[in-house]
């Protein structure tokens, strides 16, 4: 929450006092295996249509190589997703991404 508040321009004494004064409570909701695998299948399929979205707007500006997997994690991480994620991702298509 700090660094999007501070990513969004709200000044570091604000975002902190907010912070400070938040009464955070955990309601855990449990998940069935079934909710579990849809919710990884949908976050999944988001990875991959964002994952080509970005693959082709990087190549219209023409880049290629070690910069283009840079750019593609670097825009896919600000889109929140999590690293281990995007980085399965980038290694299944490797070969393909540094052969261009």
């Amino acid at each position: 929450m700090y660094e999007k508040l501070g990513r969004m321009g709200y000044p570091t004494e604000m975002v902190l006092e907010v912070i400070k004064n938040l009464e955070l409570t955990d309601e855990s909701m449990e998940l069935s295996e079934d909710d579990l695998v849809w919710e990884e299948k949908k976050q999944q399929e988001k990875l991959d249509r964002d994952f080509q979205k970005y693959l082709r707007t990087q190549r219209q500006k023409g880049l290629a190589g070690k910069v283009l997997i840079y750019q593609i994690k670097k825009s896919l991480m600000g889109r929140g997703y999590p690293y281990e994620l995007i980085n399965e991702k980038i290694e299944a298509m490797q070969e393909e991404l540094l052969d261009e």
